[in-house]
């Protein structure tokens, strides 16, 4: 009954949070801006959905069969292996502006839906095998009360697609997301040390632009901690399984699974109180700031044009140029 009610509340709390952000994110008005966001949120809804299914054979005592526990498998492997990649091409995105803030203007709206487009060829290349049974057709067994692929086999088949199905959907996002976040780390602590030289009329806008930075990087360690919290314990159990004796399946992988779900609950979470929070919070304090800022249009303009280390703070956060634009008029 306690799980029951777990499954039911992360299915609502999945609808009505992912739902939200996504939506506020559609009325950004640099949405473009937010494409992981938003894929990543869109994913939620429609994972939460995909749960309905889930739940409802879970209540009523019933195992998931034909069409349906292969539409489950299949579409809910595939929506979990994405959710996955999106922090991953979110922390990519951030460490490439950081390391180079040019690119921020590089980087353009048909280029991050080629990256989401890219992730998902990537996660239907795990996921397509199993539907002509490589290694095995989707099927819900006793160890487990959704459909999957039986991880359970011992053969060397198995075994190998499990290491395939594993470095592309989990080490290697992983990766990604840790290595961008220690490159960019490093990056925003020596400029950092660069920007000590007083600036005169523009400190306060390098310290805006420097606290978005840390809310950026910030995220971004939140996110990578969430997405290890909720996934370790099924990448755990399924290796336990696969390469060595048989344990206790049933509760473990259940329990496993529940703590996968929760990350779509928690990711929406941790995307609006470090994103859209913060850029709500920014706008008030560029709007308290352009009376003073156009009254030394002209001085502030020498200096941004003279200033490339400043230039750099600014830019390296998109939502900054606004910042820069109306200063350089």
């Amino acid at each position: 009954m306690l799980r029951l009610f777990l499954l039911y509340t992360i299915v609502i709390l999945g609808l009505l949070l992912n739902g939200f952000v996504f939506h506020a994110y559609t009325r950004h008005k640099k949405k473009s801006l937010h494409v992981f966001e938003m894929t990543q949120t869109f994913l939620g809804i429609v994972f939460s959905v995909l749960n309905v299914y889930y739940c409802y054979t879970v209540s009523r005592g019933i195992g998931m069969r034909g069409l349906g526990c292969t539409v489950y498998g299949f579409f809910g492997g595939t929506l979990s292996l994405m959710s996955v990649y999106q922090p991953a091409l979110m922390a990519l995105e951030w460490c490439v502006i950081v390391l180079q803030p040019f690119m921020a203007k590089c980087i353009t709206w048909s280029n991050r839906i080629a990256a989401v487009v890219g992730s998902a060829l990537t996660i239907l290349a795990v996921t397509i095998p199993p539907l002509f049974g490589v290694p095995a057709e989707y099927a819900s067994f006793d160890h487990a009360d959704f459909c999957c692929y039986d991880f359970t086999a011992k053969d060397t088949k198995t075994r190998l697609f499990f290491v395939y199905l594993f470095t592309l959907g989990f080490f290697i996002p992983i990766a990604i997301f840790v290595l961008s976040l220690v490159l960019m780390a490093r990056q925003l602590r020596n400029a950092g040390k660069e920007v000590r030289v007083p600036l005169g009329l523009t400190l306060s806008a390098v310290n805006i632009a420097k606290q978005r930075e840390r809310s950026i990087a910030q995220k971004m360690f939140i996110l990578i901690s969430v997405q290890l919290i909720c996934w370790s314990p099924f990448a755990i159990v399924t290796f336990t399984t696969i390469f060595t004796e048989t344990i206790e399946l049933k509760h473990h992988t259940e329990s496993a699974g529940l703590f996968a779900k929760v990350f779509v609950v928690l990711s929406p979470i941790v995307l609006y109180w470090k994103d859209l929070r913060r850029l709500r919070t920014l706008r008030v304090v560029v709007k308290r700031r352009q009376a003073a800022v156009v009254s030394s249009s002209v001085a502030l303009k020498r200096i941004f044009v003279n200033n490339d280390t400043f230039l750099r703070h600014c830019i390296v956060s998109p939502e900054l140029c606004a910042i820069a634009d109306v200063l350089l008029e």
